[in-house]
This record gives C-alpha cells, structure tokens and sequence, in this order.
C-alpha cells in the first residue's frame, strides 16, 4: 500500500474496479464521436473511467491499513471474471440528463455480487454507503446545471443505446484517492487487492 503524505490528513477514497485499454481507447473515442454532433457535457477523462463499487468520502489516513486488510480478507476467495461493456444510457430523464453512462452486460451479476461483498466489508469497519441498488456502469460525462443537450439527443442516445465497447477483465478491485483539481480530479492507487484465477 502506497503511504499518504500524513497519517492524519483526510483522503477522498472510493474503491473502483479498473477497465482495459482497448475498453477504455473505444469509450474515448465515443465522447470524441459525441462531442462533433454538439454534446457539450462535461465529459470524464479517458485515464479516469472505472467502475465504482463504493464512495467513501473523506478517510483518515490512519484508517488506510485496516481498509486495506478489510478489504483483501473479504476478497480472498473471489475469483476473476470477464465484464462486457455496451450500451449508452443515462441517469435523470433523457432530455434533461444528470449523467451519461456506459453500461455492462455479460459480468453485471457477478459485480453486483464483487460489490456486495465489498460493501460488507467496509460495513464492519463502519462506513456508511449509499442506500440505493448497485447499477453496474462506467460514468462518461456529467452534465453541468441548466445545460442541455441537443435538440437530437434521444436520437443520439437511441443511436448508441447498443454500442459494443468490448470485454475488460476484472482481476483486482482498486482503493483509489481522488484530488479535486481545477481541471478535474486526478486518481491515484492506494491499495490493490488481486482476485484469484
């Protein structure tokens, strides 16, 4: 595990699952795609799309090591498994989107299995989660207040609703830090726990 700058300091942590580079090259691409027909969000930059399994907000840095144990004990026995990333969707209603998404297929039972039991694992070290189901997805773009998209949105996004991105192994789940940046956030690793296979 990478040590913080200060024991003390309070660290924004999420754990996330990664995604491969051709998964990650093909979704780039599509924000490309969509921003030439006039989609002006605010759009998720390629090095920083994942999979969140759980937003922990500020943590002591002192509680890193026990998260990390936590988490690699839960963790010891699940196995690695292939997710499939397709279809563009969004959260809020379609002409009035909060957040564009990537969406998974094949692999989204056995994340939303990853995600319970991360979730219990950081429930016994006493975080508190968000209360609604786990929707397995890859956040491409949030759209500022009072922005709205084209007039042709929900053709474009009935376009794309299918769009293949690939397969993207999931081998570890990641503790990241988050620093909020003017010019966006930038991620780093905290602790990677391996799954087996």
């Amino acid at each position: 595990m990478n040590a913080p700058e200060s024991d003390s300091a309070l660290l924004r942590a999420f754990v996330a699952v990664a995604v491969c580079d051709e998964v990650r090259h093909r979704l780039a691409e599509l924000q490309e795609r969509l921003r030439r027909r006039g989609v002006r969000f605010a759009w998720v930059a390629p090095d920083n799309l994942h999979i969140t399994m759980a937003f922990l907000g500020d943590v002591p840095g002192t509680r890193l090591p026990e998260l990390a144990a936590a988490l690699t004990a839960a963790l010891t026995a699940t196995r690695c498994f292939t997710a499939q990333i397709a279809g563009l969707g969004c959260f809020g209603p379609p002409r009035k989107p909060r957040v564009l998404w990537a969406g998974v297929t094949q692999g989204a039972e056995a994340l939303v299995s990853l995600e319970a039991t991360v979730r219990h694992a950081l429930a016994g070290l006493g975080f508190r989660l968000e209360a609604r189901p786990f929707t397995p997805h890859l956040t491409l773009a949030r759209v500022r207040p009072g922005r709205l998209p084209p007039p042709e949105w929900p053709e474009i996004l009935a376009r794309f609703r299918n769009e293949a991105f690939g397969a993207t192994p999931v081998d570890r789940v990641l503790l990241m830090r988050s620093q909020l940046r003017p010019e966006g956030p930038a991620y780093s690793l905290l602790h990677a726990v391996p799954l087996v296979g």
